[in-house]
């Protein structure tokens, strides 16, 4: 049975106007298309964090599924969807892992750009998890790159780069 392996290590925010606080709360979830379930919430502190969460999604006779991250920022009263990313299972290859850094897709104009971490292992056999050939893709958009060099960046992920 094949098994899509899925290893979430972290976000980064990219602000032009810096007015996001390091006390701002928020929580990821995965919502998988397959069962139409979701995740439980996953918080942390904007900055302080440590993100190295691991799933998995059971290919039944190898039909292809898919998953997004949806990430929330908490609110007094009501809790915004600040970005998601999709995965289709068909779109990648089997037995090899893929490291990524993916530009995420904002839900508003105002939301800062946020790029998402993640490895993904699409297994035939559902054996050995993230033991297969390993190759690194590097999606962030050349203007994100200026954004940090020039700006400086807000960093979901920093201390594990």
């Amino acid at each position: 049975m094949a098994i899509l392996y899925f290893h979430l290590k972290g976000f980064k925010i990219y602000s032009q106007n810096n007015h996001h606080h390091h006390h701002e709360k928020y929580y990821y979830v995965i919502y998988n298309h397959k069962s139409g379930i979701c995740s439980e919430k996953f918080p942390f502190l904007y900055g302080k964090h440590r993100i190295n969460e691991y799933f998995h999604i059971k290919l039944d006779n190898n039909k292809h599924t898919s998953f997004t991250i949806y990430l929330y920022k908490k609110g007094l009263l009501k809790d915004e969807l600040v970005s998601n990313l999709s995965y289709d299972s068909s779109k990648l290859p089997f037995d090899e892992v893929i490291n990524e850094n993916k530009l995420m897709n904002n839900t508003s104009k105002s939301s800062p750009h946020i790029l998402c971490r993640i490895s993904i292992h699409l297994s035939s056999s559902g054996l050995d998890p993230y033991n297969a050939p390993e190759y690194n893709i590097d999606n962030t958009p050349k203007y994100l790159d200026a954004l940090d060099l020039d700006a400086g960046s807000d960093s979901y992920y920093e201390a594990l780069l």
